[in-house]
C-alpha cells in the first residue's frame, strides 16, 4: 500500500518553508540505511580482515608461535652444545694437569741428576787432586 501524497509544510511568520512529500523522506531514508549498511559491511570486512591479520594461518600470532618455538629449540641446542664444552673442558682440564704433574716430575729428575753428576765430578776432582799431589 503507497503512502498518500500529503505535503509536509509548515507557515512561520507568513513564509512557507520547502514542502517535502512523504516519498522523498522514505526515499532519504532508505539512502541513509543504504550508506549505513554498506559502511557496516565495510567494517565487518576491515574485522575479518584484521582477525586473519592477526589469528590467521600465518597471522601474527601465528608468527609469535613460530618464533617461540624457533628461540626454545636454539636455546635447547645451546644448553647442549654447553654440556658438550663442559664436558670437553673436563677432559681439557685433565690433560692440562696430568701434564703439569709430569712436567715437574721431569724437571726434579734432570735437576737431581745434574746434582749427582756435578757431585760425582766434584769426587772425581778431589781424587784426582790426591793423586796427583801424592805422586810427584
Amino acid at each position: 500500500m503507497a503512502a498518500p501524497k500529503i505535503p509536509l509544510s509548515s507557515r512561520r511568520s507568513g513564509t512557507i518553508i520547502n514542502t517535502v512529500t512523504r516519498e522523498e523522506i522514505t526515499a532519504r531514508l532508505e539512502a541513509v540505511e543504504a550508506r549505513s549498511e554498506t559502511r557496516f559491511v565495510e567494517l565487518g570486512g576491515k574485522l575479518d580482515y584484521l582477525s586473519d591479520v592477526l589469528i590467521g594461518d600465518h597471522g601474527f600470532f601465528a608468527q609469535m608461535n613460530a618464533l617461540k618455538t624457533d628461540n626454545l629449540a636454539q636455546s635447547n641446542a645451546l644448553k647442549a652444545e654447553m654440556i658438550s664444552l663442559k664436558a670437553d673442558n673436563k677432559t681439557t682440564r685433565w690433560t692440562v694437569v696430568i701434564t703439569l704433574i709430569t712436567s715437574i716430575i721431569a724437571a726434579s729428575a734432570l735437576i737431581l741428576s745434574v746434582q749427582a753428576n756435578l757431585l760425582s765430578a766434584f769426587q772425581a776432582g778431589q781424587t784426582a787432586a790426591s793423586s796427583a799431589r801424592t805422586s810427584p
